[in-house]
C-alpha cells in the first residue's frame, strides 16, 4: 500500500473513523486510489462513518480568518484559502486553540502535492489544452479560469492580513489583458505560496473533485458551499450509482451504498456519486471522461445580432435563458439531440417577409436543412481533428481526450441523423410534391428540357446547374395551364397557380428584381419560344412572369440538401413547436 494512504488510514482509525471491514482501499497505476469489496456485500448501509470534527468546513475557515476578511465570500473563497494555507503555508494554522495543521496533517499530506497531480485540465500543459480545442471543454475551461482568477483576486485583496505583492498584482493585470491566453501552464508550474493564484487554483481543484455540499451539515447554507471529509472522499465518482450521505445523531458523516447486491460482489469497486454529470463536467471537475456517457451534453453555439433575439422571442421562439448578443448556446443531449426550440429558431431565421406572421412548412424544412448543414460542418471538424502527440502531452491525457471528443462527436452524429429523419417525416406528413416526379409525368415539358439543355434525367439538371431555371419554367407553365390543351389537372396543382396569381397581383417588382432575372431570361428567350413553340409560345412568358415565378419558388419550394430534390409545399401553417429547450 502507498505510504501516504497507509498513514491516512492509520490516522483515520485513531480518530474513530469507521470503515466497513469488507472494504479495502488499493492504489492503482491508472486510477489512483480505489475502494474494493473484499467479500460480497449484501447490504451497503453505513459503510463509512467519519466524525464531523474531521471535516474542513466553511465555518472552520470563517473562524480562522474572522474580522480580517472583508471581501465577499458567496462561494468557497475562505475555505479554499484556508486549505491552501494548510497545504502550502509555513506556519501552523490554529483555530480556537486547536492546531488544525497538526490535527489534519496526514490528510493534508495525502492530498495532491502539486496542481498537476490533481489531474484536472486547469494544470494541463498548453499542448494538452490544445487537444480540446473546438469543444465545450475549451469554452468552459476558459470561462471557469476567468472566474477563478477574479475570485482569487477578490479574496486576497479583501484579506487584511495579506499583503498583495507586486508579482501577484502584475499577474492579475496581465491576465485581464490576455497575456496568459497562452503560457498559463508555465506560470502554474512555478512554486506555490499559500496566497498565490497557483495555490488557490489547486485548492479549487481539490474541492471540485472531493468536496461534499455543506448543506448536509447546515441546512440554512447555500447549496454551493462545500466541505471536505477524509476517507469518504477516497471513493471514485460514477454516474448512475445509487448512494446516500447523511449526518447521524452522533454528528458523524455517514456513507451508504444503495446499489443492488449484484454490484457489490467480491472484487468489485465501490463508487460514490456526486450527481450524474456530462463529460465536460467530469473532465473539469474530476479529470476523467466516461465512454458512452448517457448524461453527455454538448452545445451548438450561435451568434446573431440582438435585434434577431428580440424578434425571435416576439415570434414565439423559446430561447435558452442565457441567450444574448454574445451568443446562444443550445444544448444537445443523447436523449434529446435536437430540441424543439433549436428547430424553431432556425425556422425563424429563414422566414420570408410574407411569413412574418405565420410558421410555414417551408420555414420548418428550410430551417432544418440549414441546421443540418451546420451540424455537418461541426462533424467535419471533429473528423479532421488529429490528436498530435508531444513530449509535453501525457498518454493518460490523450486517452481521456479521445473519450471526451468521441462522446461529443457521437451527439453531433445523432443530431444530424435526427434532422435527416425529421426531414423525411415532414415531407411525408405535408404531402410535398416532388419536382422529380413532376418531370416524369409531364413528358412534354421534360422533352423540352432534353431538346434545350441535353439533359436525360433529373441529376443532369443538378450537375449542369440548371435546376433552378427548370423550376422557374415549370412554374410559369403551371401559370399558363389554361392555355394548353389536354393537360392533366392533377399534374398542375391549384395551390401553385393561386400563389402565382397572388404574387403577380400584390407584390411590386423592383429594379433589383429586373436585374436579377434579366440574364436568365435573355439566355432562354426568344430561343425557346421559337424552338419549342408548343410549350414556350403558349400563354405569357414575359420577363415579368419570370420575376413572379422566382418569388413563388422562394415561397413554395424546398430543396433537399442531400440530393437537391426540389419539393413544392402548400403555403400552410405548420404547427409551431415552441417546445422544450
Amino acid at each position: 500500500m502507498d505510504q501516504k494512504l497507509h498513514d491516512l488510514l492509520e490516522w483515520a482509525n485513531t480518530r474513530k473513523v469507521f470503515v466497513d471491514p469488507r472494504i479495502e482501499f488499493q492504489v492503482t497505476d491508472d486510477r489512483g486510489v480505489i475502494a474494493v469489496a473484499k467479500e460480497d456485500i449484501d447490504k451497503g448501509k453505513d459503510l463509512i462513518k467519519v466524525p464531523r470534527d474531521l471535516a474542513l468546513t466553511p465555518t472552520l475557515a470563517a473562524s480562522f480568518f474572522g474580522d480580517a476578511w472583508t471581501s465577499p465570500h458567496d462561494r468557497n473563497e475562505q475555505l479554499q484559502l484556508f486549505l491552501a494555507r494548510l497545504k502550502f503555508g509555513e506556519e501552523d494554522t490554529i483555530v480556537d486553540g486547536v492546531n488544525i495543521s497538526k490535527k489534519m496533517a496526514p490528510y493534508i499530506k495525502f492530498l495532491p502535492s502539486t496542481g498537476r497531480e490533481t489531474g484536472l485540465p486547469y494544470f494541463w500543459t498548453e499542448e494538452e489544452k490544445d487537444l480540446v480545442s473546438g469543444t465545450d471543454a475549451e469554452v468552459f475551461l476558459k470561462k471557469f479560469m476567468d472566474e477563478i482568477v477574479e475570485e482569487w483576486h477578490s479574496a486576497v485583496t479583501g484579506l487584511v492580513s495579506i499583503t498583495i505583492t507586486n508579482d501577484m498584482e502584475k499577474f492579475y493585470q496581465d491576465y485581464k489583458k490576455g497575456y496568459y491566453n497562452k503560457g498559463m501552464a508555465y506560470f502554474l508550474e512555478q512554486k506555490m505560496t499559500w496566497t498565490s493564484f497557483q495555490a488557490y487554483l489547486w485548492a479549487h481543484c481539490v474541492l471540485a473533485s472531493r468536496a461534499f455540499p455543506f448543506i448536509l451539515f447546515d441546512s440554512s447554507n447555500k447549496l454551493h458551499k462545500a466541505f471536505l471529509i477524509p476517507v469518504i472522499d477516497l471513493l471514485n465518482h460514477k454516474n448512475g450509482t445509487s448512494v446516500c450521505w447523511y449526518v447521524s445523531d452522533d454528528h458523524d458523516m455517514v456513507f451508504s451504498s444503495l446499489e443492488d447486491a449484484s454490484k457489490l460482489k467480491k472484487g468489485s469497486e465501490l463508487f460514490n456519486n456526486y450527481g450524474d454529470k456530462p463529460n465536460y463536467a467530469l473532465l473539469l471537475g474530476y479529470g476523467f471522461a466516461i465512454p458512452d456517457n448517457e448524461f453527455e451534453i454538448t452545445t451548438l453555439s450561435l451568434k446573431v445580432p440582438k435585434s434577431y433575439l428580440e424578434a425571435a422571442k416576439k415570434f414565439g421562439v423559446k430561447l435558452p435563458e442565457d441567450a444574448s448578443d454574445r451568443g446562444i448556446n443550445f444544448e444537445l443531449t443523447k436523449k434529446c439531440p435536437i430540441s424543439d426550440s433549436l428547430i424553431d429558431f432556425f425556422a425563424f431565421l429563414v422566414r420570408l417577409t410574407s411569413e412574418n406572421n405565420i410558421y410555414t412548412t417551408r420555414m420548418l424544412l428550410e430551417g432544418l436543412a440549414n441546421l443540418q448543414a451546420i451540424l455537418g460542418t461541426k462533424l467535419d471538424a471533429f473528423r479532421k481533428f488529429k490528436l498530435i502527440t508531444d513530449r509535453r502531452v501525457a498518454p493518460s491525457v490523450i486517452k481521456m481526450v479521445k473519450v471526451y471528443r468521441n462522446s461529443q462527436k457521437a451527439i453531433f452524429v445523432l443530431a444530424e441523423q435526427t434532422t435527416i429523419k425529421l426531414e423525411k417525416e415532414l415531407l411525408k406528413k405535408f404531402k410535398a410534391l416532388s419536382f422529380k416526379k413532376i418531370l416524369k409525368r409531364d413528358k412534354v415539358f421534360f422533352n423540352s428540357l432534353l431538346l434545350t439543355f441535353g439533359i436525360s434525367n433529373y441529376n443532369d439538371l443538378v450537375s449542369k446547374k440548371i435546376l433552378d431555371q427548370a423550376v422557374l419554367l415549370w412554374i410559369i407553365r403551371n401559370a399558363n395551364k389554361s392555355h394548353y390543351k389536354d393537360l392533366d389537372p392533377l399534374l398542375f396543382p391549384e395551390f401553385i397557380y393561386e400563389e402565382f396569381q397572388d404574387v403577380k397581383k400584390n407584390v411590386p417588382i423592383t429594379e433589383k428584381d429586373v436585374l436579377e432575372f434579366r440574364s436568365v431570361y435573355k439566355s432562354l428567350f426568344p430561343a425557346l419560344s421559337q424552338r419549342i413553340p408548343e410549350v414556350y409560345n403558349v400563354g405569357d412568358w414575359s420577363p415579368r412572369n419570370f420575376i413572379v415565378a422566382g418569388t413563388v419558388s422562394d415561397r413554395l419550394t424546398f430543396k433537399k440538401p442531400s440530393n437537391s430534390e426540389v419539393f413544392f409545399l402548400k403555403k400552410e401553417e405548420a404547427k409551431p413547436r415552441f417546445g422544450k429547450h
